[in-house]
């Protein structure tokens, strides 16, 4: 006879706890979260405050850095520097030159990729036209640009675009609502995984 541990079985994602800890924060009850960190972007769909639908397709911020480095010749560690510095507008004119040619070459894929996810969430409910953009890089707000450059009124019931937000400061708020100080926002991940331990701790 085998005897097996009494060990519970949890099951859980960062994506659930996320949306989880968004909800709270943020003014919608419809809105689209997308996280871009590294490998994939991920995308949740959330409707009257409830995760509806969670897709994700395999071009996060490191497909960008990638694909520009790739385009301009150079190696992945340079591009990350020049990017913050493109982000934090302290890039010179040669720069910018070099890098926005490149951004407006490598935007559509991701565009391409972002509307066919959105089109099969229209498979099963209505689109917010809201977009709340989660990250741990200022780079990562080149995605929202992305977004609030490409024309996805197909894919909204109004047929208007959608309006891409970056979240930090909403975070931020959670953090000074948590310890009742008003800290500066240092890594947003992080600061999400914190305020989902204090809510279910």
């Amino acid at each position: 006879k085998t005897e097996f541990g009494q060990t519970p079985i949890i099951f859980n994602t960062f994506s659930f706890a996320t949306y989880d800890i968004f909800k709270d924060f943020l003014p919608d009850k419809d809105f689209i979260l997308l996280d871009t960190g590294n490998e994939i972007t991920d995308v949740l769909i959330i409707k009257d405050n409830v995760l509806a639908e969670h897709f994700s397709f395999p071009k996060g911020k490191n497909f960008l850095i990638r694909s520009l480095a790739k385009e301009l010749g150079t190696i992945p560690a340079e591009i990350e520097t020049s990017l913050n510095l493109y982000v934090a507008d302290q890039a010179n004119q040669q720069l910018k030159t070099r890098l926005e040619p490149a951004l407006a070459k490598i935007a559509p894929g991701w565009q391409t990729d972002f509307k066919e996810t959105l089109t099969k969430t229209l498979e099963t409910t209505f689109l917010p036209e809201t977009v709340y953009l989660i990250s741990d890089d200022p780079t990562d707000s080149l995605f929202s640009q992305f977004i609030n450059q490409a024309d996805l009124t197909e894919a909204t019931l109004s047929n208007h675009n959608l309006n891409a937000i970056f979240v930090e400061k909403l975070l931020a708020d959670g953090l000074t609502q948590l310890t009742g100080q008003n800290q500066p926002l240092t890594n947003s991940w992080l600061l999400a995984e914190t305020l989902f331990c204090a809510k279910v701790g």
